[in-house]
């Protein structure tokens, strides 16, 4: 069964992200989150990562915890930062 879901949180003062959360195959373990990113409700960029793995329970956790995971948000600042140049 693919399980999918989708939330938008808050991270940084304007920066808000739109979070979609799929399992990447039928076995259990192997998660994409699609991170779109918006700054002042304009989109500002597109990016992903792979949770590998992960239960379903854990990467839930990774996508609501994602404002506080420096790791993360230190990449999402690097490639918002690419995106300036």
């Amino acid at each position: 069964m693919m399980t999918e879901i989708n939330v938008i949180l808050p991270l940084d003062g304007h920066l808000k992200a739109s979070i979609f959360l799929r399992s990447k195959t039928r076995s259990t373990g192997d998660w994409i989150m699609r991170v779109q990113l918006y700054y002042d409700n304009k989109p500002a960029g597109v990016t992903s990562f792979t949770l590998r793995g992960y239960t379903q329970a854990e990467a839930e956790s990774v996508v609501l915890g994602l404002p506080k995971n420096q790791y993360l948000m230190r990449e999402i600042d690097e490639f918002l930062c690419g995106e300036c140049d």
